[in-house]
Order: C-alpha cells, then structure tokens, then sequence
C-alpha cells in the first residue's frame, strides 16, 4: 500500500486482508492546488529573490555582462578596436543607461564583481562634470585611492567644481597639464586655484596656448609668478605641438 492509501484510510478500523475492498488509488492521491506552482514561481523568480540568491554567488550578473568589454584584458587582446570601445561617449551611453535602470545602490556590486568599473565610473563623473555621482562613489571608496590623473581631466573640461571636489577629499592624480588646460580655458580662477593649493605649477606650453587663444590675463599671470616664460620659437612650436594633439588642443 503506498503512502498516499494509508493517509486515506488511517481513521478506518482495520479490516483483514480479504475484506478489504479495492481501492482506487488514483483517487487517493491529494490533488495538488492548482496555483501552488504559479505562487512558487512567482517567488522563486522575483527580481528581490535573485538578487538574494545571486548575493551569495561568484560570477557576473546578467545586467552587469555588457560591461565585459571594458575588461583590460579583452581590451589588450583586441588590439585596434580597443581606442573605439574606450571613447568617453561610449561608456557614458553605456553606464547612463544601466544607472537608469539600476540605480546607483547597485554600484557595490558592480565593483565587487568588475574593479575596473571603479575607474571608468569615476572618469565618467569627472568628464560629465557629475558630482553627485562623484560624490556617491567617496561613500563606496575613498577617491584619494583612485589611482588616475582625474584633476588633469577636471581641468580638461575646464570645471572648476569638480577639480575643487577632487582636491579637497585628497585626489592627488594631478599634473602640469592640469595648469596647462586651465591656461588654454583662460580659466584664471582655476589657475591661481591649482597655483595655490598644489605644487605641479605648468610648462612654458601653457603659457603659449594662453596666448594664442588671447587670454592676456592668465599669460600676466603665469609670467608675473615665474610659472612660465616664453622660450625661443615658442609660436612655432606651439603650434606644432597642437597640430599633432589635435583635436585635443
């Protein structure tokens, strides 16, 4: 008799062998609610069930998978395309896309699983002048950590505000062409800002790309405070120098 029978019949007076009528098994067995299974999928594929799950599981996330690509080591393996898969417009279409749809309470996680990401968010932050964003990521890890030339870059696109947040939670990734963009920005704010508070100062270029953008008062500056001088030629190579970083410069 299966196990399902004897539940049936367990308040039954037991019979002998021979009196015992035949039993339709079949009959006997519980019928399962019909929406047991609908209710156990629903729960066991809830978006808050696998997060769960996968919390305590090593490998990607289906959603952080697109991110792959920036992997240094397919990058390297890549070779030419690597410059066309890591241009700025690239990852901020990628990563504004995924913040709209995760929001940045999944940041940890993506870092946990992909440290590269940690750079490549930053840079974004920086180069989109998001410092609400730049903000979030000094609750996750502290920027002065983040190895990089992320005040050049602040300087580059000429924000003061984001180089200033930078600074002042000890990002130290600084260097002359920090001064030097500023100058060509004829941001002279930003150059007494860099003067005053660290020491990489500029190159004789800063000067000469002041100048030629006809920014007069950030060129008195850079000479008035022995920053920088006009050396020989100096128009000519200057314009070299431009022409071969162009469109940076």
């Amino acid at each position: 008799m299966n196990v399902e029978h004897f539940l049936a019949h367990r308040d039954h007076t037991p019979q002998s062998f021979h009196d015992r009528p035949e039993v339709d098994n079949r009959r006997c067995k519980r019928a399962r609610p019909e929406t047991s299974l609908s209710v156990w999928t629903q729960v066991i594929l809830s978006s808050d069930m696998m997060a769960m799950i996968a919390s305590y599981q090593n490998g990607i996330a289906q959603d952080m998978l697109p991110f792959l690509v920036f992997d240094p080591r397919r990058l390297r393996r890549r070779g030419a395309d690597m410059k066309a898969l890591l241009t700025m417009d690239h990852v901020h279409e990628m990563l504004t896309c995924w913040l709209q749809a995760h929001d940045v309470s999944r940041l940890r996680r993506l870092f946990d699983r992909l440290g590269y990401m940690r750079f490549l968010v930053a840079m974004d932050a920086v180069y989109y002048s998001n410092i609400s964003l730049l903000d979030r990521l000094h609750t996750l890890f502290n920027l002065a950590t983040l190895r990089g030339n992320f005040l050049d870059v602040a300087a580059h696109t000429n924000n003061l505000a984001v180089l200033q947040f930078l600074h002042e939670r000890g990002h130290v990734g600084c260097t002359t062409a920090a001064m030097d963009a500023a100058a060509k920005h004829g941001n002279l704010e930003m150059v007494e800002y860099l003067h005053k508070r660290r020491g990489e100062g500029c190159t004789n270029h800063g000067l000469a790309l002041a100048t030629i953008h006809c920014h007069t008062a950030v060129a008195r500056y850079l000479q008035d405070h022995g920053l920088a001088k006009y050396s020989k030629n100096w128009l000519a190579t200057a314009l070299i120098r431009m022409r071969s970083r162009a469109p940076e410069e």
